[in-house]
């Protein structure tokens, strides 16, 4: 099978080719257009891969699917990652004695960075996981005496 040129291809006349003919004609004519539309997918392709890591990556970091932040505006976002930094900060308990730090008591089962000593008003992140899996109590989601720090 020969590739025709598209110079050749204006001089053919179709009304004297047979079908197996015409037909590759116009395969000769189309592989070339779709190795480049394929070439040009390519970069694209490996920017939403990269992508897709750094959405799943700040997701799982500020304690979200990547549903969920998908489904967000830009607004909600910065609120959201807001919230969770106040939070973080504020979840280094310390009692009256400097530099004690109260050992974590759970953690998420999903994310073992989001952390609580069990004091104080409960954390949302406890608050969502607990709503949404409500087969899931307090007690599941302890940290084995061994494993705080």
């Amino acid at each position: 099978m020969s590739l025709i040129s598209e110079n050749e291809h204006e001089k053919l006349h179709y009304e004297d080719m047979s079908l197996e003919q015409i037909m590759e004609a116009r395969e000769s004519l189309l592989r070339p257009m779709a190795e480049k539309i394929i070439d040009a997918q390519q970069p694209l392709r490996e920017r939403y891969v990269a992508v897709m890591k750094e959405i799943k990556f700040f997701a799982s970091e500020y304690g979200m699917t990547e549903e969920k932040y998908l489904s967000m505006s830009r607004s909600q976002v910065i609120s959201h990652v807001v919230s969770e930094l106040k939070r973080r900060e504020a979840a280094v308990v310390t009692t009256r004695t400097p530099g004690h730090i109260i050992p974590k008591k759970y953690h998420h089962p999903n994310n073992h960075e989001l952390q609580w000593a069990g004091r104080g008003a409960r954390p949302r992140w406890v608050t969502e996981f607990l709503r949404e899996n409500p087969s899931m109590s307090l007690e599941d989601m302890k940290i084995p005496e061994q494993g705080r720090r």
